[in-house]
């Protein structure tokens, strides 16, 4: 969503450059964005959060909570509303509204309402066993294998991410960097069409916003399939299902990487709208994908410090593109053409990291 965001921008700042304001005056107005972002960062902080770790006797007080009857929590429950046990006592809940018991009982007299209903306890039972099944004893098992966060940063699964995130983010930040020289090249120095198609570009990227929520689909399909299928009770899975699950996502994320660099390189101007949509898969799960297999694989108390270890030492490792463009501007006659291929053949090596889970998963399940 964040690349979705900025290359929208960026969009706006060329048809406002093409309509005669200075470059200069947009990188001001950016820059003066960018101040005022960090100043709202430090205004408009959350006054209310969850703890981690939670504090001993800590209750997250939900419709589900159980110290209020069966016959309200269902209510409060199906209508989406909080509760309380006592008149006097605040309300909390999913929307933090009193509950309404006249509305419920009437309500219950309707057969609709009372089929939603029961469809509702169903989904509430399939979640609640699922819960029990797998993801308290993932949770389990992640501490076991990783007891301190020193563990965490030594570990082999973190080394791939690590390997995975670089060469995947640093081929997407060169891709960008050299784009135009490629969209030049093909159309054979047409400025209208080079226009046209960084138009185009930019549009699609602006659909990670779509595309980017399919990541989380697909990490937790099996999951969403269990929970919606009334028909069959829910199996156990085990605490490396989240782990097997992951593997698709991340290859895809590499597949998708690798075909756009492919698509580069095909002299066919018409074949870079498939290298666009290919761009936008590729960025749309790349920090997703990375974010949420970080959970998976360590314990969520270390989450904070082993996901900014990896953004921040994969940040320095970005810092490579300025050599890389210095090489190709003295030695390769500013031709993407080889380092491309160097791209694609460590893209390649990122498979290692879906590869290494699944065989971890299988192995140890």
């Amino acid at each position: 969503m964040y690349g979705g965001s900025v290359t929208l921008f960026f969009f706006i700042a060329k048809i406002v450059h093409d309509a005669g304001f200075s470059i200069n005056l947009i990188f001001f107005v950016m820059a003066g964005s960018v101040v005022f972002f960090n100043i709202n960062t430090f205004l408009v902080l959350p006054t209310k959060y969850i703890p981690w770790p939670l504090p001993e006797g800590y209750r997250l007080i939900t419709c589900c909570t159980p110290r209020t009857p069966p016959e309200a929590t269902e209510d409060c429950a199906y209508d989406n509303q909080g509760y309380q046990e006592n008149q006097s006592d605040e309300v909390m809940g999913v929307n933090e509204y009193s509950r309404q018991t006249n509305t419920g009982s009437e309500r219950r007299k309707s057969s609709i309402y009372e089929g939603r209903r029961m469809s509702l306890l169903i989904a509430m039972d399939t979640k609640s066993e699922a819960v029990d099944g797998g993801i308290s004893e993932a949770e389990e098992r992640k501490e076991e294998e990783y007891g301190s966060l020193r563990s965490c940063l030594l570990s082999m699964p973190f080394w791939l991410i690590l390997l995975w995130q670089v060469f995947l983010q640093l081929d997407v930040y060169f891709t960008f960097g050299t784009l135009n020289f490629f969209l030049t090249r093909l159309s054979n120095g047409d400025e209208d069409l080079v226009s046209w198609y960084t138009n185009v570009f930019a549009i699609t990227q602006f659909f990670t916003i779509i595309v980017g929520p399919l990541g989380g689909l697909l990490m937790d399909r099996n999951s969403i399939s269990m929970l919606c299928s009334k028909s069959k009770k829910p199996k156990d899975k085990g605490p490396y299902a989240e782990m097997r699950d992951s593997c698709l996502p991340l290859a895809l994320t590499t597949v998708a990487s690798i075909g756009y660099s492919i698509c580069l390189l095909i002299p066919n101007l018409q074949i870079q709208y498939l290298t666009f949509n290919l761009i936008l898969v590729a960025t749309s799960l790349l920090y997703g994908v990375g974010l949420a297999v970080v959970t998976v694989v360590f314990p969520m108390k270390y989450f904070v410090s082993v996901y900014g270890a990896l953004r921040t030492i994969s940040g320095f490792f970005t810092l490579l593109q300025y050599p890389i463009f210095i090489l190709l501007q003295k030695y390769l006659d500013d031709d993407p053409f080889w380092v491309t291929i160097a791209f694609i053949i460590g893209d390649i090596f990122t498979f290692t990291l879906p590869a290494a889970l699944y065989v971890l998963s299988k192995r140890k399940s």
